[in-house]
């Protein structure tokens, strides 16, 4: 049981332009021994802030910084030494993607705990300037993988060892998702690209459920509705792995509307799984063994679980435990990088190490 007079870990948000400084700051209300306890708007106006988190989904939240004030309850600083100088222990970034690495750094440098959001890198230089800022730091590095934290995810890759179901043989992962517009998610200098904004669904999941290295990659990509842009808005690449399995992941980025694009299925050698969506929404695991098929009724895990699994690695300052984290982000960001190389090329791309 945790002890009561332990202080809590004091979380700051660096930059309130992405989905996470505002979905974050919502769940962290949910995790035991924490506080938000301030936001940096990094120098963007209200208006930059609403063009970049104008989606559906955050239609609950203010997109201003007075409003994000007030809605959470903490003092919005207009830049980060500000933030820091008012005492934080860890901070989530919200920035846009190309400065994500810079800030890490700045905040390792000072000793703060660094949440990273997906994707946490997108180039092999930013991830040797990571690792290299992280090992000179007493603070940790978290990136996040958002599958590795659902718990229909996690049940499916206990069911996939040998002693259950089998390793899986063939599988395919499927994302439906947006092409966000705005100040930057639309500028290719800014924004990693639908590779590594999606990628770390799609792609991720396959490397979770095959529990082996990926070795080589080919992909089909192209602008069949948004022409004229960076990028490609369908795509699928195509994941030979060290086991021998064989893996698939689907994105459609160009649908703008209700698409059962979030599934996932693996078919191994005594069963199969399949996870993905009813009509009303809801997850669900449906199991396939040789005595038939039936759906597990698998608790809902996700962001709650995520961030107070970090808190508690941040009190712990357990930075073995992050690297063992950042280098399963790094295997999953060699594959989007050779998936970025085979689409480009139209060629069969070895995956490097990172």
């Amino acid at each position: 049981m945790q002890e009561t007079n332990v202080a809590p870990l004091r979380i700051g948000i660096v930059g309130l332009v992405s989905s996470y400084s505002l979905l974050v700051a919502d769940a962290l209300s949910g995790v035991e021994g924490v506080r938000l306890v301030g936001a940096a708007a990094l120098g963007r106006d209200d208006r930059y802030m609403a063009g970049s988190v104008a989606l559906p989904w955050l239609a609950r939240f203010p997109k201003t910084a007075a409003g994000y004030a007030k809605r959470f309850g903490v003092p919005v600083y207009g830049t980060v030494e500000a933030l820091y100088d008012a005492g934080v222990d860890a901070v989530v970034l919200g920035t846009e993607e190309y400065l994500r690495t810079r800030y890490a750094i700045g905040g390792l440098e000072r000793g703060i705990h660094v949440y990273l959001p997906k994707p946490f890198a997108y180039t092999a230089e930013d991830v040797q300037r990571l690792r290299e800022a992280a090992a000179k730091s007493t603070a940790t590095l978290f990136p996040g993988l958002p599958h590795r934290w659902s718990a229909p995810h996690r049940r499916a890759a206990e069911l996939l060892v040998p002693e259950r179901l089998g390793h899986p043989l063939m599988m395919r992962s499927a994302i439906t998702h947006h092409l966000s517009p705005g100040p930057w998610k639309s500028d290719p200098t800014m924004a990693a690209g639908p590779e590594f904004e999606m990628g770390f669904y799609a792609v991720d999941a396959l490397l979770m459920l095959a529990g082996s290295p990926a070795r080589r990659v080919s992909a089909q990509a192209a602008n069949l509705i948004h022409k004229g842009i960076e990028g490609f808005d369908f795509a699928k690449c195509h994941v030979e792995f060290a086991s021998g399995a064989i893996g698939t992941a689907d994105f459609y980025c160009g649908v703008h509307y209700p698409f059962r694009g979030q599934e996932l299925e693996a078919v191994a050698r005594d069963g199969g799984i399949w996870l993905g969506r009813d009509a009303g929404g809801k997850t669900l695991l449906r199991v396939y063994r040789r005595t038939g098929d039936e759906v597990e009724d698998v608790p809902p895990l996700g962001r709650h679980a995520e961030l107070a699994y970090w808190a508690d690695l941040c009190r712990r300052g357990d930075r073995d435990a992050a690297a063992q984290w950042l280098e399963t982000g790094c295997a999953t960001l060699a594959t989007l990088l050779a998936f970025r190389q085979a689409w480009q090329t139209g060629q069969t791309v070895e995956v490097q190490e990172l």
